[in-house]
């Protein structure tokens, strides 16, 4: 997950909000296939905490624009960890057949302390944080992330981000996947939850 700068990039994904009995049987079927077959690689397990940043006027989660710094913790399989931060902007620009398109302008960041307090400074102040836990694998043949999120006080869900609809039509359609469709960014369903607004 290190190195990531997007510049502009259209962000294409679907959110199905899950039980955990579907949570676990996408897990067990993305994990067989990642050691038995070439379409799908486990990409990593991470401890993710999202902060949301808003200036009480254009940047809010719900709203068009969104100010998030993420703080990662990776769990490596030989036991070591990585830490790293990135902070995001996202313009939400449409969201038909349970897709949402946003725009999203990425990149690393080395203290998350310093950028918080920047963005403090120019009058931002944080609303909401999110916790999960994150498994990802690489649906090689869509080019497609596919998500496995264990999200603090909401529950469990599945996260395909693709380039194209039709990647994330086919991977919905291959694994048959059993859910609530969910337009909501999980900061929004924090805010729903904690009756914040």
């Amino acid at each position: 997950m290190p190195q990531k700068i997007h510049s502009g990039n259209e962000e294409i994904e679907i959110k199905i909000e899950v039980q955990l009995a579907e949570y676990e049987r996408i897990h067990d079927l993305l994990r067989n296939e990642s050691h038995n077959t070439d379409n799908i690689d486990h990409i990593g397990g991470y401890a993710i905490t999202d902060s949301y940043y808003t200036d009480n006027n254009n940047f809010k989660c719900g709203g068009d624009m969104c100010m998030r710094i993420r703080r990662v913790i990776e769990e490596k399989e030989d036991g070591n960890t990585l830490k790293y931060n990135f902070i995001t902007y996202k313009n939400r620009n449409a969201f038909r057949n349970g897709i949402r398109f946003n725009k999203e302008y990425e990149t690393n960041i080395d203290d998350y302390q310093v950028m918080d307090r920047i963005l403090l400074v120019l009058g931002f102040e944080i609303n909401v944080v999110v916790q999960k836990g994150r498994i990802s694998y690489l649906h090689k043949k869509h080019n497609a992330r596919i998500e496995l999120d264990a999200v603090s006080n909401l529950g469990y869900f599945i996260e395909i981000e693709s380039t194209d609809e039709s990647g994330i039509k086919d991977i919905m359609s291959q694994y048959s996947i059993q859910g609530k469709v969910q337009e909501k960014s999980y900061a929004e369903l924090c805010y729903d939850k904690q009756g914040i607004h």
